[in-house]
């Protein structure tokens, strides 16, 4: 039982789990081409054209957490079908396109976001509410930008430039099927329980 732990473990190299330089810079590309413009936006918008109706309402629809955790499980619903069947070039391509384009609608949700807490009324605020609410928002940007850079990983981990999905395929299906069916039915139960 225990050769068997060892061998799964040592199956995955650095190769398989570990982008490379590449890749990150490929990944902050991404990220600041769509947070920049949607930051830079909000500002000249709200300093511009405060008054503008048809600018805020835009900002609003930007901001679409719904819309990023409905994608973002439907990309990690395609991972778990990835995990089962590693060699099907399609899943594997789809799953990473649904993935990359979960990350770039968090990235713009992020810019979007960020861009208005500067034009939050703070001096309404006493010491403390700004302290708690500095800290706060300091804290949930933090777990934002993290739920976003896994997804960003598991796009990574579909892609041709991993060697991750040509290791669970030499895996036998028994190793394969509990994980796939364990990530696919948490979908499908979060999808329906929305």
């Amino acid at each position: 039982m225990m050769k068997i732990g060892v061998r799964v473990t040592d199956h995955f190299g650095k190769t398989a789990l570990k982008p490379k330089d590449e890749d990150y810079v490929k990944a902050l590309i991404s990220f600041f081409s769509w947070f920049l413009p949607a930051f830079l936006f909000v500002l000249w918008s709200s300093y511009c054209y405060p008054e503008s109706e048809f600018y805020s309402k835009a900002i609003n629809e930007g901001k679409a957490p719904n819309f990023w955790n409905l994608i973002g499980s439907l990309g990690v619903l395609l991972f778990g079908a990835c995990l089962l069947l590693p060699k099907t070039r399609g899943i594997s391509y789809v799953t990473n396109r649904v993935l990359l384009n979960t990350y770039s609608v968090g990235c713009l949700t992020l810019g979007l976001v960020v861009g208005q807490l500067f034009f939050l009324p703070y001096d309404t605020l006493t010491w403390w509410q700004a302290g708690l609410f500095g800290s706060g928002v300091v804290v949930s940007l933090f777990f934002v930008i993290c739920f976003n850079l896994i997804v960003w990983y598991l796009a990574f981990l579909t892609s041709r430039y991993s060697q991750f999905l040509d290791k669970m395929a030499t895996l036998s299906v028994f190793y394969r099927l509990p994980i796939s069916l364990t990530v696919m039915s948490l979908m499908v139960y979060l999808l329906l329980n929305a």
